[in-house]
C-alpha cells in the first residue's frame, strides 16, 4: 500500500538504477506531495516519504515549491460546476447510488464563504443530472490539514454522521485531520449496508 501511485513510478528507477531526468523527478515529486498532501494524509507511508527523498535530490527544489503548487491548484480557469465533475466518482452499494467530489486546495473556509450558494446549486444539478441517491462534498485544505463536507440533503447528511462521527451545522461540518475519499469510501459502505441490511431484516420479521 502506497499513499501515490507515483511511489511505485519512482520504485521503478530506484530499484532497477536508471537515470531519471530532473522534470520526471519534478513530475513524480509532485505528484506523491499532492496525493499524500505534503504527507498529512492517513494514506501516507514510510515508502511515500523515502521516494520523495530520493527524488527531491534528482531536481533543483525552489523555494517555496510545495506552497506555490498547492495554491496554483486553488485556482479555477472553468466553472464551479466543471471543477466538481473533474474529480467526481460515483459508487453504487446495493442499489444506492453515491457521487463524492473531493477538492484540494488551500483556504477552504474562504472559499466556502464565496461560494456556498452556488455549491449548494451545483450539488443538486450533479445529483439530478446523474440520479443519485446520495452525494456531498469533501473539501480538503492543503495548508490548514482539515476536511470540511457539504451535503444538500438529510440522508447524505446522517450517513455521514454515522460512518465519520461528525456533526453538520447548516449542511456543514468541519473536521481537523485529512480524510481522502479513497478513505471515506469503505466506511461510509460499510454503513450503508449495514442499514439496508437491517432494514430488510426488520421487513421479513414484519412479514
Amino acid at each position: 500500500m502506497v499513499g501515490s501511485c507515483a511511489t511505485l513510478i519512482a520504485k521503478k528507477f530506484f530499484k532497477e538504477k536508471i537515470i531519471i531526468t530532473s522534470s520526471s523527478a519534478a513530475l513524480l515529486y509532485s505528484a506523491i506531495i499532492s496525493n499524500t498532501v505534503n504527507f498529512q494524509a492517513n494514506v501516507t507511508t514510510d515508502r511515500d516519504k523515502k521516494m520523495c527523498n530520493w527524488l527531491v535530490k534528482q531536481f533543483g527544489l525552489p523555494e517555496n515549491y510545495v506552497h506555490k503548487m498547492f495554491v496554483a491548484k486553488s485556482v479555477f480557469g472553468k466553472s464551479l460546476k466543471e471543477v466538481f465533475c473533474d474529480d467526481f466518482a460515483t459508487f453504487e452499494f446495493r442499489s444506492k447510488q453515491l457521487g463524492i467530489t473531493q477538492l484540494e486546495i488551500v483556504n477552504t473556509d474562504d472559499f466556502v464563504n464565496k461560494n456556498k450558494d452556488e455549491i449548494q446549486k451545483v450539488l443538486t444539478k450533479i445529483k439530478k443530472e446523474k440520479k443519485l441517491d446520495l452525494i456531498f462534498l469533501s473539501l480538503i485544505d492543503l495548508e490548514k490539514i482539515k476536511n470540511t463536507f457539504i451535503v444538500i440533503d438529510e440522508s447524505s447528511k446522517e450517513l455521514l454522521e454515522q460512518a465519520l462521527g461528525v456533526r453538520f451545522e447548516n449542511n456543514i461540518s468541519y473536521q481537523e485531520g485529512i480524510m481522502m475519499r479513497k478513505t471515506i469510501v469503505p466506511m461510509v459502505k460499510d454503513i450503508l449496508i449495514s442499514t439496508m441490511h437491517n432494514y430488510a431484516r426488520k421487513t421479513t420479521d414484519t412479514l
